[in-house]
Formats: C-alpha cells, sequence, structure tokens
C-alpha cells in the first residue's frame, strides 16, 4: 500500500511538473494573488534611481573612502612613479587592496594607488578636528630651558664643626663638616 502511495505521489509530481513547463497551471483553490507587476507604494518610495554610470561605479567598487591628508599622490602602482595628487576631502571609490595601499581605477582604466593611511571611511572622517588642546598647544610658549647653575654657598674649610660655622643647604637646613668628613646636621 505505501508503495501505491509513493507511486501516486510520484505521478501527481510528474503531472505538476508538466503542466508547469506548459505554463497552463491554474490555483484549484481560486485564491486571489497580488499581481506581480503592482508595486506597492511604500516600496517604490524607498527606490534609489542611479544613472548607469554610477551604478557601475558603486557596485564594481568594494569601498568608499575620502582624501584624509591635505594633499596625497596618486601612483602608478604600490610605491610607484606620481601619476595624480588628490585634495582633503575628496571620494574615491576603491577596487583592490593590496598590503596598505588601495586601487581607485577601474580595471580598464590606468592603474592609480593610494596610500591606505590617508584614507578614511566615513562622511565627515576628513574634516580637522579643532579642540582645546591642540588650541593650548599652538598658544603654549615653553619657558627658557638654560641651565644656570647656582653658586656654591659653601666649602669643606667654611663649614666645620669645630670652627662654629654652619653651612646652609638648598632648603634652608643647616649643616656642618665632621673631622672625619662626613655633614653633620643641625
Amino acid at each position: 500500500m505505501a508503495f501505491n502511495v509513493q507511486a501516486n505521489d510520484s505521478d501527481s509530481l510528474e503531472q505538476l511538473s508538466k503542466t508547469l513547463r506548459q505554463g497552463s497551471y491554474s490555483n484549484p483553490d481560486e485564491i486571489d494573488l497580488p499581481a506581480v507587476s503592482s508595486v506597492p507604494a511604500k516600496l517604490r518610495d524607498k527606490t534609489i534611481e542611479l544613472s548607469d554610470e554610477e551604478i557601475e561605479e558603486k557596485f564594481r567598487a568594494i569601498a568608499k573612502r575620502y582624501v584624509n591628508s591635505n594633499l596625497i599622490d596618486v601612483r602608478n602602482k604600490p610605491n610607484g612613479n606620481i601619476v595624480d595628487k588628490l585634495k582633503r576631502g575628496q571620494s574615491v571609490f576603491i577596487y583592490d587592496v593590496s598590503g596598505y595601499w588601495e586601487r581607485i581605477s577601474k580595471e580598464n582604466e590606468s592603474p592609480k594607488w593610494v596610500d591606505s593611511n590617508s584614507l578614511c571611511s566615513t562622511n565627515d572622517c576628513y574634516k580637522p578636528i579643532e579642540s582645546n588642546i591642540s588650541n593650548k598647544l599652538s598658544s603654549y610658549t615653553p619657558r627658557s630651558t638654560v641651565y644656570t647653575p647656582k653658586k656654591q654657598v659653601s666649602s669643606v674649610g667654611g663649614c666645620s664643626c669645630g670652627s662654629g660655622n654652619f653651612c646652609y643647604g638648598p632648603r634652608g637646613g643647616r649643616y656642618c663638616y665632621t673631622s672625619g668628613g662626613n655633614k653633620s646636621y643641625r
């Protein structure tokens, strides 16, 4: 009996497959299905229209980056000859990566490579950030670094404990030298 059920299922699948190939299938339950060609307004509002050129650039590029230095060199290969320059804020599409180098030219164009350390990925990432620290650093004037030695106030002979003379240290402490040459603080 199980064999017959499988045979019937197999026949049904064959019949359905044949009907679908002929394009003459109709739904036996007569369910109303929405027409495929009608696009809901909500979806239509979210559609972005792009020109063929924009589609070409956006869908073959692997990333969009921005120049994050005042001026960067564009080279004909990684570490190659300079062929152009780019300014801060210019956007570029990346088509290939090799180490720290990114190719900004398409396959059919002459090769153009830039150093990836001079690029950033987020919108407005290339704008210089003004901060209090940088303002303080630019207005900072260092004090003189010239070393001026202090006068030697005393000598061993003038500060002997036996003479009754005391010497004064840099912090105001009094001391004298004993006959053994050691300091004695008073």
